[in-house]
């Protein structure tokens, strides 16, 4: 049957990937605002951060990574998505 949390958790998930796709678009197009801005990094960290090994392990991002910011919103800027068409740095600080 149909649960309110399933439809809840459903349209997060739509709404991430559309946030996602906005980003890769504005990147596509030319943005320099890479890999995500601040204010789009920290509300989707804000609604995914109390669940977040769960969005990892439905795809959505990848492992956290080691961030050199002391920031509060250093690591909702360094979490990458698990599929990205924009080149990501590595720790040596070359694209892959």
């Amino acid at each position: 049957g149909w649960s309110v949390p399933a439809a809840a958790d459903d349209l997060l998930g739509a709404t991430i990937e559309r946030s996602l796709l906005a980003h890769y678009v504005a990147a596509f197009l030319g943005s320099t605002a890479c890999p995500l801005p601040e204010e789009l990094a920290r509300p989707l960290w804000e609604l995914t951060a109390p669940q977040a090994q769960s969005w990892r392990d439905r795809g959505y991002f990848r492992p956290p990574c080691r961030c050199r910011s002391t920031s509060p919103g250093a690591t909702a800027s360094c979490s990458m998505p698990a599929t990205s068409p924009i080149p990501q740095p590595t720790e040596s600080g070359t694209a892959q």
